[in-house]
This record gives structure tokens, sequence and C-alpha cells, in this order.
């Protein structure tokens, strides 16, 4: 990768941008590191946003920036809006300077200077009516209208737009949640068709969706593919599920990956153990925790080669089967310097040798 961009940046300066990173994999993570060296020698520009979190892959990733590549970092961290910004926000938003002195000043109390909790609490004023158009260009706030009535938080004011949509409309919102922030219409539309929503019920979900800009158009062609406009609407989306639910919708993702997958080369497993460990199919788990797991550590992607053998041997009892899998989390844990888990599956390995009184896998633990 290091090689092809260095190749792009030679015919022309490349910049490469990079949103949310926060919700980035560790594998991704190593690809962004390797791609770094690069910046020292030719004209890349590597820019990205992410949350403040330490514990993700992310923040790692920054550390090494930091550290290795101090003389091209630079970073900025984004301060709240101060009150003139978020006036200019709300006239940007109602497309007009004259805004009620009033709705001003609840929304900058409410929101704490947070752009989108600014754009939302703006809209849900109007969606309640409390804010209307008037004449002249002008907006003003009905007579009656309660503060109370509108959440405080900005979760709350998103749960009450969701709550507010139409049954299958809401139903198309919480399965786009459970595939991700960024989803493919063609992968939504015949889940929903088999969760006896028809396409012309689909696409009129999709369209109230995109204009109560709860999701976004990201990719037109060759398949269309939507995001939610904010990771923290997906969130509200999910988090409001309820388990059995939230199981129910997975499943029916997940189905649909094993039966649209089936002729490609390399079926996606992280993928589908992702949404069976939602569900309460345990075998289903097992199965793909362990497929997941081999085709990691093909690709020698060792940590999530690790991580998902760790997960299948949690829910293996079998003498022999959790013996077979022993062996490639303790190749695994061999080859990353993991040396604590590597004794302890040694031991493990030992034991079930010896219980089961197999000489050959006897002798191989002792062996390794």
């Amino acid at each position: 990768v290091q090689t092809w961009l260095s190749a792009l940046a030679d015919q022309k300066p490349l910049l490469l941008a990079f949103e949310d990173l926060h919700w980035m994999d560790s594998a991704s993570a190593r690809l962004l590191e390797q791609i770094m060296p690069a910046v020292a020698h030719k004209p890349i520009l590597i820019l990205s946003t992410f949350r403040p979190e330490p514990e993700r892959p992310a923040w790692r990733l920054r550390e090494a920036a930091r550290s290795t590549y101090s003389k091209y970092y630079t970073e900025a961290w984004l301060q709240s809006l101060i009150n003139s910004d978020i006036q200019r926000m709300i006239e940007g938003l109602l497309e007009t300077d004259l805004v009620p002195e009033l709705a001003l000043d609840l929304v900058t109390r409410r929101t704490d200077g947070n752009p989108l909790f600014i754009e939302e609490l703006v809209r849900s004023m109007i969606d309640r009516g409390a804010l209307v158009p008037a004449k002249n260009h002008r907006w003003e706030l009905v007579q009656g209208w309660e503060e109370a009535a509108i959440p405080n938080t900005i979760q709350g004011i998103l749960q009450a737009r969701i709550d507010r949509l139409e049954r299958d409309v809401r139903r198309v919102l919480q399965l786009a949640a459970c595939i991700g922030r960024q989803f493919s219409v063609r992968v939504l539309s015949e889940v929903c068709e088999g969760m006896e929503i028809s396409p012309a019920r689909f696409t009129h979900s999709i369209q109230v969706l995109e204009e109560a800009s709860l999701i976004q158009l990201e990719v037109d062609l060759p398949q269309k593919e939507y995001k939610f406009k904010h990771n923290l609407i997906r969130e509200t989306v999910y988090q409001s599920l309820l388990k059995g639910t939230r199981s129910q919708l997975h499943g029916a993702i997940a189905q649909w990956y094993e039966a649209n997958w089936m002729d490609e080369p390399e079926m996606p497993y992280p993928l589908l153990a992702y949404h069976y460990e939602r569900t309460d199919q345990v075998n289903k788990q097992r199965e793909y925790f362990i497929r997941a797991g081999y085709q990691a550590a093909r690709a020698y992607d060792n940590q999530d080669a690790l991580t998902f053998f760790t997960k299948a041997l949690a829910l293996i009892t079998n003498p022999l089967e959790r013996y077979e899998l022993l062996l490639e989390r303790e190749h695994v844990c061999d080859l990353i310097g993991a040396r604590d888990q590597q004794r302890a599956d040694l031991d493990e390995l030992i034991k079930l040798a010896a219980q089961g009184q197999f000489d050959h896998q006897i002798a191989e633990a002792h062996y390794r």
C-alpha cells in the first residue's frame, strides 16, 4: 500500500482523509501506521478526525504519530462553539438572521455549543410546532409552548424524533443501525423484504429518513450506499432496541450474508461472527468465531485471530475440539509474543492430552 500511495504522490500531491477513526479496528490502525513513513519523503497529507478515547486503536495511532513523526504531526482540538457562532449556525439553519431571542437563549443554554445538539434541538422545536415560520423571513415561538416538553439531552431529542416515525420507516432505520454506520441499499432492502416490508414501502422509508436528515447518500454508483448523518443517531437507534429485537435483526442480516456470499472465494467470516455474536444462536457464534480466526491467521492478522479464537474457546467444552483450537491460539501467541497466554495454553494442552490419554497429543504439547 505504501508503494502504491508513493507512486500516486509522485504524480501529484495526495490527501488522505479519514473520518471517525475512533471506530477503526486494530487491522486498519496497523495499515495506517504502515503508511505513515511515506509522509516523511512524499507530498502526502493524512487528515483524520477522532474522539479522544485512549482505549481505542485510533488513540494508539495518534501516540505513534506524535512520537515517531513529531516533525510532521499537528493536531487541533475542537472546542465548543461560542455564543456568536451558535447564533450564526442557527441563522444558517433557519435561513434568516431574524431569530427569536427566546429561541436563541434556549439553544445556547441547552446545547453547550455542541453543533449536532444545536441542529437537532432547532429541528425538534420545528417538528413539535414550537418554532414556526412567520412573515418577512421571520421565525417565532408559538404562544403557550413549554420548554419542559423538549428533552434535555441530544439522545432524548433524537429518540423523540425516531419515536414519531411511521412503523415501517422506524423498522428500516433499526435494521440499518444493526448493519452499521454505513449500509448498502441492496442489503438493507432485501433484508427488509424478508421482514415483509415491500419495495415500495422501503423506497418511501429511505426518502423519509433522508428528508429528515437522519441518513445521507454516501455512494451512488455502482450500488447505492447510505450512512447515518452522525454516528450518535445510529447509536441512539441501536441502543433503543430491546435485546430480543436486536437479536432478531442481527440474525436476519447474518442469514442474508450467508445466502448471498456462498459463491465468493472468501466469506466475510468476521462480519458473520459480528452479527451472530449479537444473537442467541450459540452454535453459529462458535462456528464463525472459529472460521474468522482461521481467516485472520491466514492473513497474518494475528491480533484479530487471537480475539476470535479466544471467543470461540469460551464456547467449546469438548476436550478434543478445545485441544485443536488451543494449538492454533498458542501458535498465534507465539507469533505475537504473548508469553503469559502462550504458557497458559501449553499447560491446558498438556492437561487435556493427559486426560484423553492421547500419546500423540501429549508428545505434541510437550514438544511445543
